[in-house]
Parts: C-alpha cells; sequence; structure tokens
C-alpha cells in the first residue's frame, strides 16, 4: 500500500484497502482516507518530507517548516534545500540503499536551516512505491535533537569534572550496594584502604572491618541511613588494611536512589583520622592531668572536702550517661565536675574550714567561688563551654541560686546536672560545720524541689541509678 506523491492520490492497492475498512464498518465516509493521511502529515511534530526520484520536494509538512525555516510555498516543487555542505556523499549512499528499497535510519546527522544554522537531527528515509512496486519517490521523517545531543555533551563534561574532582580529592570516595559491596571508588579510598582498584571492587565492608564489634558498627549506621533516608555525618571505625596495619577511618554516608526514590545503595566521603585521634588523645591525656593538678590544688586550700570535686564528675558522668548524652558532652561535664569549686582559691582557707556556721559576710565570699571560677577559666580554649558549667553550678531552676540568680532556661543542661550532683554529694558527706546528712536525706531533698530547684530529668536519672543501678559514690 502506498501513496503517489507525483498524482497525490493513493495507488490501487490502497483503494482496495480502503474499500476493506469501509467493509468492516468503520464510519469513514468513501474518499476520505486522503484526508485522513493528509490530516496525520499535516500534524505530525515530525518534520516530513516527500520528494520524487529527481529530489523535488513534493510535500513539505509543518513540521518541516518549523524545522528548516522554508515555507511549503518556498520549496514545493523545487530541490532539496537543506543538506548542508559535506553531506551530499551522505545524501547518495541514502539514496543507493533506498533504491534497493532498503529503509535507512540515520541516528545522527546534519541539516541546514534557511538561516544557515545547522541542526543535528535524526532521519529515517524509505521508498514511496507505486502499484508496480516501482520508487516513484523517498519519505523523509526527520526529528531536530540539536538540545537532545548539546545536553548529553553537557552532561558527559559534568560527568568529567564531577570524575576529575572525585580523582583529586584527598579524601576517598566511595559507593557501595545495599549489600556493602563496593561498586565505585576514588584512587584516594584505594589508598587509605591499602587494595588496589580490582581487590576493592566488589568487596564487601565485613573483608575490611578490624572486629565484629567494627562490623556490628557499621552495619548499625547504614541501616540507621537506610531506614531514615537521613545522611549520617560522621561515625568512626577500625579497618584493618591490606598490609595488616589497623587504622582508624571517619566516614559521612547518603543514600543513592533511582528515579523512582527507591534506594539502591550508599556513597560516601572517607578519611584516615589516625594520627588526628592519636593526637586528640594525646591532648586529652594532657589536659586531664592538667585538670587533676588544678583539682588537687583545690584540694589543697579546702582539705576537708578532699574528694569532693571526683565523687560530683563521678555522680554527674553517671547521671549523664543514664539520661543518654552523647560522649562528647559527657566528657565535658566530667571535666567541668572536677574543677567545678576552683574558684576556692580565692577564698581564705580559714574560711573553708571554718568549723563553725558561717556568718552573712564569710557565706557572701563562699558564694563569690562560682565566678571567681569562671574568671579563671574563662580564656581557656576548652572544646566544650567548662567556664560556664562551673559559673553555673550553684544555679537553681527558681532563680534562687547564685551568683546570676538565672531561670530554668538559662542554664545548660550539663550545668543541671552538675548542679544536683554538687547537692546529692555535699549532703551525703561530713563538712566541718555539720555531719552528714546522708544519701536518703539527699534523695529526699531532690525529689521534693523536682521541677522547682532542680532539673525534673536530672533528678529521676539521679534517684534512678541509686535505686535501680546500685550506683555509689566512693
Amino acid at each position: 500500500m502506498s501513496y503517489d506523491p507525483l498524482e497525490k492520490k493513493f495507488s490501487p492497492d490502497m483503494e482496495r484497502a480502503k474499500d476493506k475498512i469501509l467493509a468492516a464498518g468503520a464510519e469513514v465516509p468513501r474518499g476520505d482516507v486522503n484526508f485522513m493521511l493528509e490530516a496525520i502529515i499535516a500534524s505530525s511534530p515530525l518534520a516530513i518530507i516527500v520528494a520524487d526520484n529527481t529530489n523535488y520536494v513534493r510535500i513539505w509538512n509543518p513540521a518541516a517548516e518549523q524545522m528548516f525555516g522554508w515555507r511549503e510555498e518556498d520549496v514545493v516543487g523545487k530541490l532539496l534545500p537543506v543538506v548542508p555542505d559535506g553531506k551530499f556523499t551522505e545524501f547518495a549512499d541514502i539514496h543507493a540503499a533506498v533504491k534497493r528499497r532498503d529503509a535507512v535510519i540515520i541516528k545522527r546527522t546534519q541539516r541546514q536551516r534557511k538561516d544557515g544554522e545547522v541542526l543535528d537531527v535524526s532521519l529515517s528515509v524509505a521508498p514511496v512505491l507505486d502499484g508496480g512496486n516501482n520508487i516513484v519517490g523517498w519519505v523523509k521523517i526527520a526529528a531536530d535533537i540539536t538540545e537532545h545531543l548539546r545536553g548529553e555533551i553537557r552532561l558527559r563534561e559534568s560527568e568529567e569534572k564531577y570524575r576529575a574532582i572525585l580523582e583529586n580529592m584527598e579524601e576517598g570516595f566511595h559507593e557501595v550496594n545495599l549489600r556493602g559491596n563496593f561498586t565505585f571508588f576514588n584512587k584516594s579510598f584505594a589508598r587509605i584502604m591499602g587494595y588496589s582498584g580490582d581487590e576493592l571492587m566488589g568487596m564487601n565492608y565485613r573483608h575490611y572491618a578490624a572486629d565484629e564489634a567494627n562490623r556490628q558498627a557499621v552495619y548499625a549506621a547504614y541501616n540507621s541511613v537506610f531506614q531514615t533516608g537521613e545522611p549520617l555525618e560522621s561515625f568512626t571505625w577500625d579497618i584493618v588494611r591490606k598490609d595488616g596495619m589497623r587504622r582508624t577511618v571517619e566516614v559521612s554516608t547518603s543514600l543513592i536512589r533511582d528515579m523512582d526514590g527507591q534506594p539502591l545503595g550508599f556513597r560516601g566521603i572517607v578519611r584516615d583520622i589516625t594520627e588526628r585521634k592519636a593526637s586528640v588523645d594525646r591532648l586529652r591525656k594532657t589536659l586531664g592531668a592538667t585538670v587533676q593538678a588544678i583539682a588537687s590544688l583545690v584540694e589543697t586550700r579546702d582539705p576537708y572536702t578532699a574528694g569532693h570535686q571526683r565523687r560530683v564528675a563521678d555522680l554527674a558522668r553517671a547521671v549523664a550517661t543514664e539520661m543518654g548524652l552523647p560522649r562528647a558532652r559527657i566528657d565535658g561535664l566530667s571535666m567541668a565536675s572536677t574543677i567545678h569549686d576552683i574558684g576556692k582559691i580565692s577564698i581564705p582557707a580559714e574560711i573553708l574550714s571554718m568549723p563553725r556556721k558561717l556568718t552573712d559576710i564569710e557565706f557572701g565570699l563562699i558564694k563569690s567561688h562560682p565566678q571567681a571560677g569562671f574568671e579563671i577559666l574563662k580564656d581557656i580554649d576548652f572544646p566544650w563551654p567548662v567556664a560556664r558549667m562551673v559559673l553555673e553550678h550553684h544555679e537553681r531552676l527558681d532563680g534562687s541560686g547564685y551568683p546570676r540568680g538565672l531561670k530554668d532556661d538559662d542554664v545548660l543542661l550539663e550545668s543541671k546536672i552538675l548542679i544536683v550532683a554538687d547537692v546529692v554529694e555535699s549532703m551525703a558527706s561530713h563538712r566541718p560545720y555539720r555531719p552528714a546528712h546522708g544519701l536518703d536525706a539527699a534523695m529526699k531533698e531532690i525529689a521534693a524541689n523536682r521541677g522547682v530547684l532542680y532539673d525534673p530529668d536530672v533528678v529521676d536519672a539521679c534517684i534512678t541509678i541509686f535505686r535501680d543501678k546500685d550506683f555509689r559514690m566512693t
């Protein structure tokens, strides 16, 4: 079945097909098949061009007008105007194939607009046959793929830049599937892990995890990302390199999703922090030793409270752990608790060891020690707000504390824990001016003033560790 573009009518076999359509009951009036074909050509979003054997244009649809810039009346009956220089060989090859009655599809070639712009097009060419199976012309269908190809070029350039950035990163970049097997990584990652690229590809994280505890930690981290969909900014774990060396790495990771949002795997950044961790550990030990020396200095001024700061630090750490505070915050609280009375070095020793009840003036001096401690510590660059915790350790939720009369929301959570720990240890221990009240009295005090003077959550955690966790101050 074919349409004769020279006569603009259907060949006999098409007419017979039309008769069959009508005989089958299709509601198409006789003679309207020509109209249907013309409507299809006119409404096609693709450029449709029909030329005769001499390459003279016979049909030029609106899409061709829009694509190439020539109107129908400018080109019908004339030679094809859209073949740019250098494409005539291709043009001849197409016609040679079509003459063999082979349809030809070219995924990318070029054609020229009236204004001279050269377009990238996808082109298909097929022969038009008459009723005697003779070639009377060609049908050419073209789609403008210029923007598509430009997009591909931009995407390729972007991918090349992305890959170049990844390959030049000092940090290791990696991608794994949902089973934890590597699917992509950069050179830095292979260097950190100590394996070649071929050895790493497809390797599972369990292969190089230092031990089972580290395997479980990694599984928990990635499972959290999978379950919540939220990136994990940082977690650390130990690996064993191919050479047997144990290293500590810091990892940040996020989900890889497909176009439908379904998880495909994980991607992340890895940093070797072994040396940094060792340096931090050394600094922490040095800082800890310095703080202990300061605490000992305070105790030489106030021998009757020797061990008070250490016991307060132990209790504060236990309460904070029960409340679920992160380790970093607990470490800062422990540090502040260990030296929370450092301001007492500014108070005369005879007042600190006075065996009688203090006068108002003497107690006023005692009440100055949180501020004095703050002044001593405020310029030291601790990784935690140690000076502020020392300043606030005698404040109360209702504003009745000192030195600033702060209320609930103005006091750090760590300070609230230190407040309760200080009260409990002080009441449970002997003082020069009174005997020990005992632990039971201390528990009654914080329970009675829960939510009034002391933070409710801190009080509950403190009571729990003594009642249910068998905590002891020693």
